[in-house]
């Protein structure tokens, strides 16, 4: 795994009791479900991923850097508390490791990717964010191909071939 070649990363890897034989996305997901999922308070966990989800996509739909607090509080210093997020007077939260923000918009984009009205919703959807998300939905493609996702491989056969130039 490249991603494991950066410290934080790899003891991120090392804390999860995982088969060290395991697919990335399987690291991922357990990922996801110890830092984000995880509650150390008395918050509900689909609300955690919810809030989460939400800011996230608000930043890149506004393609900054720091995001404010107008969401549920108390999740939002839980994540800062965890390491997840980091607050500065003035300029609002901010996610500490790509990792997070990483694991967050592979949600979004297979969220959304799901739940499309047709492939041309898709692709202009995405025009609208920043060009962190779409580093991102090229990783999902690239994983979603190697595991060998019908669905996204049929999308790429039909709407991708002839169109890069929307995402120059």
């Amino acid at each position: 795994y490249k991603l494991l070649q950066i410290p934080f990363y790899l003891g991120l890897f090392l804390g999860i009791e995982i088969d060290k034989n395991a697919p990335i996305k399987r690291f991922k997901e357990l990922l996801w479900q110890k830092k984000i999922l995880n509650s150390e308070i008395d918050s509900d966990t689909a609300q955690k991923e919810q809030v989460f989800l939400k800011l996230l996509k608000e930043k890149q739909q506004n393609n900054s850097f720091y995001f404010n607090d107008h969401v549920n509080s108390k999740i939002l210093k839980e994540f800062q508390t965890q390491g997840i997020l980091s607050y500065k007077d003035g300029f609002g939260y901010w996610i500490v490791h790509d990792i997070y923000e990483d694991l967050a918009l592979e949600k979004i984009i297979n969220t959304e990717f799901l739940q499309r009205d047709s492939d041309n919703t898709f692709l202009n959807t995405i025009k609208q964010y920043s060009p962190k998300y779409k580093v991102v939905l090229l990783n999902w493609l690239a994983e979603s191909i190697n595991d060998r996702n019908s669905a996204v491989i049929a999308f790429i056969e039909d709407n991708i071939k002839g169109r890069y130039r929307d995402w120059e």
